[in-house]
């Protein structure tokens, strides 16, 4: 038997009793699906999860067949946090209805799967909105925050200005700051949204809780207002727990929840190349142990095994991995939420004619060759989890050849200048038909080719903030026939919808940050369908790179675009029907109860009224149409009616029954019956 009993505000599990091979298997697997941390406390394991994820691990040991006993001080518990979760998400949804009356003057409003979002986060202390770029998450966790809390919003230098226009837009009642420059930072007031960026955080180097070096917040600095909310911002930024900037966000992390306060991270790329990129961004908001529950789990799950040179070489992920981030995170693709959202065409041209400098092709073609010879070892690298510059890089180190791996990065700087004359076409095409044009390139060379160019802007991170942002103004106005920017400098925090024509000359290593890139015109405002053109050169060294390019987005999908969920489950009525399911308090070790078919009148009506009642809610109680379950009932009857076949306990017989009584007028009155039931 299991007995889940309240730990502060945890659930601790104790088992009680001997359980078997068998049904200690089904216990140890429900822990590793549903959050559960184990510790040592004075020489023993300690094993607690979020009171949130209880319902999910109390069905899941049941349907296995281990008895579960909730303590009545849990139950409690959880009655209390459904509460406050209603409460949360009552007072989001006023928000939304609020930002809503003012979109409506524009004929707008919020789309229903950023109000699910907007609900999704506004309870949640901890949480991973992992939207695909271009669905609004700025604007989800600006409606999430609550009312006259201090926000802290911490984003690249480059979108820290689309903070502060989106919070006048979407929550005036927000006062935005902007902080800037080394030392600048401070903590924000209620009712204040202060806006910094990663590379000038506070932080000295200490120790943390177990004598490691770490960096820790100053004195002065080190209690952070009550019940702050600290947003992060494209947060694959703070993918390596060793970079001085993710240890100091850590700082501010672990200050911001001891203040009673709730981390959102924002990125619709919580995966750019390696898996332990995954576990860094998780970590941020002190996530990763609760979706994976260990690091050595996690390593199981991504397949890792050791390398000769002492490192970890990674494999595939288990088909378990997209369910475990389900657990901490939201993730919405375009096409399932938004299908009114243009869809994204993708095309490749093969360049031919290429205007190659001297000794240009004779380096190209000896890089071609050694590509094609360690091509099997370049995609085993791949497939174990190292990106493609990495995987290349190594494969090469190996090989038997003079071309180094520098080598390939100038004939790729070679191609993409090489392939100027044909975007210049494309360009002049698009001018002939008054049709604007983003052009995106990893190399400068190209976008600095059409700087000055009549009618054309360009980013590359030379500009600065004012100068950007007039740029993307001017081209959303229509003032300007086309925009060009370097992959890294303008494939984050910028819309450019005006355009429905995107031109990549060559392509970023990391999948991840292309993708980025495309979306910032396939994105909410775009009204046209979007069309993605990648020039790729006629030669084998081209061609090959776009051929691994294409492996590594296959993994990545693999991983996260799998945790996709269009529905968001209601927690607060899980917490009440885990917590009126069950209600023990010290009870004594039991027998494992028996599960028995009706034997009653009332019992053989309960499971007749339970499958009918079940049968008319196939959605959950999504729609209210007054057939059915309510919301609040409906988890615990689905739960009995699936469980009928095999039988119910005699708690379950009696919860039955009082379920099915509540409901009346569809299912009828219960038999007379002098039966104690």
């Amino acid at each position: 038997m299991i007995r889940l009993v309240r730990d502060g505000d945890r659930c601790r599990i104790e088992l009680v009793g001997f359980l078997g091979n068998t049904l200690f298997g089904v216990y140890r697997r429900a822990c590793e699906a549903h959050g559960v941390r184990a510790r040592k406390v004075d020489g023993k394991w300690l094993s607690t999860c979020a009171l949130v994820d209880v319902p999910a691990l109390k069905a899941a040991l049941q349907a296995g067949g281990v008895a579960v006993e909730v303590d009545a001080g849990l139950a409690q518990a959880l009655t209390l946090k459904a509460a406050a979760i209603r409460t949360d998400v009552a007072a989001a949804d006023g928000r939304a209805a609020t930002v809503d009356a003012a979109l409506a003057a524009r004929g707008l409003a919020l789309y229903p799967f950023q109000r699910a979002g907007v609900a999704w986060l506004a309870p949640r202390d901890r949480a991973l909105l992992a939207d695909q770029m271009g669905l609004g998450k700025t604007v989800q966790a600006l409606v999430a925050a609550p009312a006259g809390a201090p926000v802290l919003v911490v984003a690249p230098a480059s979108v820290k200005g689309v903070w502060a226009a989106e919070a006048a837009r979407f929550r005036p009642d927000l006062t935005p700051t902007i902080l800037a420059g080394r030392g600048s930072f401070r903590w924000p007031t209620p009712g204040e949204m202060v806006v910094t960026n990663p590379d000038i955080l506070p932080g000295e180097k200490g120790t943390d809780a177990r004598g490691r070096a770490t960096y820790v917040l100053p004195a002065a600095l080190a209690t952070a207002p009550q019940g702050v909310t600290l947003v992060v911002d494209e947060a694959h930024w703070a993918k390596d727990g060793k970079a001085q900037r993710t240890r100091k966000l850590r700082a501010l992390r672990d200050a911001v929840l001891a203040a009673g306060g709730r981390i959102w991270i924002l990125t619709g790329t919580p995966l750019l190349n390696r898996p332990p990129e995954l576990w860094g961004v998780l970590e941020a908001a002190g996530l990763a142990r609760d979706a994976f529950g260990s690091w050595q789990r996690f390593t199981v799950l991504f397949k890792a095994g050791a390398n000769r040179f002492g490192g970890l070489e990674w494999g595939r992920p288990d088909a378990e991995v997209p369910k475990l981030l389900q657990r901490v995170s939201l993730r919405r693709e375009r096409a399932e939420v938004l299908p009114d959202l243009p869809a994204k065409t993708r095309r490749t041209v093969e360049v031919n004619g290429l205007a190659w400098p001297p000794e240009g092709k004779d380096l190209a073609d000896a890089v071609g060759a050694v590509l094609e010879a360690v091509g099997a070892e370049i995609e085993r690298l791949m497939a174990e989890g190292v990106n493609l510059e990495a995987a290349i890089k190594q494969a090469m180190a190996t090989a038997d050849t003079a071309v180094r791996f520098e080598d390939v990065s100038r004939v790729r700087a070679v191609l993409a200048t090489a392939k100027i004359p044909a975007m210049l076409a494309a360009v002049e095409a698009h001018e002939a038909e008054d049709e604007p044009l983003v052009v995106f390139s990893r190399h400068r060379t190209p976008v600095d080719a059409l700087r000055g160019r009549d009618g054309w802007g360009v980013i590359t991170g030379d500009e600065s903030a004012d100068q950007r942002t007039e740029t993307v103004r001017a081209f959303q106005a229509g003032e300007l026939r086309g925009v060009a920017c370097t992959i890294q400098a303008g494939g984050v925090g910028i819309t450019l919808t005006h355009a429905h024509s995107l031109l990549f000359v060559d392509l970023d290593w990391t999948p991840a940050l292309n993708e980025q890139a495309e979306d910032r015109c396939c994105r909410i405002g775009q009204a046209s369908a979007v069309t993605v053109t990648r020039l790729v050169a006629a030669h084998a060294m081209d061609r090959r790179v776009a051929q691994l390019l294409g492996l590594k987005e296959t993994l990545i999908a693999a991983t996260v675009d799998a945790s996709t969920r269009t529905t968001v489950v209601d927690e607060a009525a899980a917490l009440d029907a885990a917590a009126q399911a069950e209600a023990v308090c010290g009870a004594a070790p039991a027998a494992r109860p028996v599960r028995r078919g009706p034997q009653t009148p009332v019992e053989r009506w309960a499971a007749e009224a339970i499958a009918m009642l079940s049968g008319l809610d196939p959605d959950g109680a999504a729609v209210r149409n007054d057939a059915g379950w309510n919301k609040m009932d409906g988890p615990t009857g689905h739960s009995l009616a699936q469980q009928l076949p095999r039988g119910l306990t005699d708690k379950q017989w009696a919860l039955a029954i009082r379920l099915a009584n509540r409901y009346p007028r569809q299912v009828g009155r219960a038999p007379q019956s002098t039966e104690v039931v």
